[in-house]
């Protein structure tokens, strides 16, 4: 999971330059800015401190079983923690330097591809970043269900103690800084993300159905596990958009 988690965090910086357009496409200097500081501190505050800590406590899983939970992992999170800094910072360079050259449909596109693919890949490939195993169950083939995984501590920790951290810093961004477009232009935006998400399911989901029936990836990648993926790839989507609809209008602030 520390392998994909870049797109987890560049999805959620563009994703909150989009929603706050009206005000970062008036913004002169980008490195000087009330709204570089607030993404800085959403991830630094937020996301990296209880990462870390699911990193601590399921090395195994985090590290998708390369790297054992009974060896230091100080290095480890001094890795972590520099790869989600340097990242949140690429991520909004290339957001806002998109919104200032091609507009806000571009960084749409930019943050709902990364989740797209974040989510999509733990569905197509769950029996790996999904296992609720150990480092040496996992090499040792012992078989676990995405059943277990739910039922696991991996998956209250990593899921929802995560949400529950993450999520109030980033709906709080999110809404805010999607607060003051006319109620037009909200459903608009909001139209756009559905649209953007409703693309990208549709090319995936059919390239895997395609990828299944060929069976390229091998026998354990059936048709039945479109399931699953299109599953991990429409709610946290639905998660990401539905609290839009929570944003203030300029009519109901005047």
């Amino acid at each position: 999971m520390l392998l994909l988690e870049p797109l987890w965090v560049y999805a959620s910086v563009g994703v909150c330059i989009a929603s706050g357009r009206k005000y970062l496409e008036k913004v002169e200097d980008i490195w000087g800015n009330k709204y570089l500081t607030t993404i800085l501190l959403m991830i630094s505050c937020f996301f990296v401190p209880v990462e870390n800590w699911i990193l601590q406590r399921h090395t195994d899983w985090e590290t998708t079983f390369i790297y054992p939970k009974d060896k230091d992992e100080t290095g480890l999170l001094a890795v972590s923690t520099l790869m989600h800094m340097l990242i949140t910072v690429v991520a909004y360079y290339t957001c806002m330097m998109a919104l200032k050259q091609y507009g806000h449909e571009a960084v749409i596109k930019l943050s709902m591809w990364s989740f797209s693919i974040f989510f999509a890949s733990q569905g197509i490939f769950y029996d790996t970043l999904m296992y609720a195993g150990s480092y040496s169950e996992f090499h040792n083939g012992v078989q676990k269900s995405l059943t277990d995984f739910i039922l696991s501590e991996t998956f209250r920790d990593a899921y929802l103690i995560f949400f529950c951290v993450f999520g109030p810093a980033f709906y709080g961004v999110l809404v805010s800084w999607g607060s003051g477009y006319t109620k037009q232009e909200k459903f608009d935006f909001i139209k756009q993300l559905i649209g953007e998400a409703t693309t990208h399911g549709v090319l995936i989901y059919s390239s895997y159905f395609l990828i299944a029936l060929t069976g390229v990836l091998g026998p354990n990648y059936t048709v039945s596990r479109l399931g699953v993926v299109i599953f991990m790839h429409s709610i946290p989507h639905i998660l990401v958009i539905a609290p839009l609809l929570l944003a203030t209008t300029k009519e109901a602030q005047d």
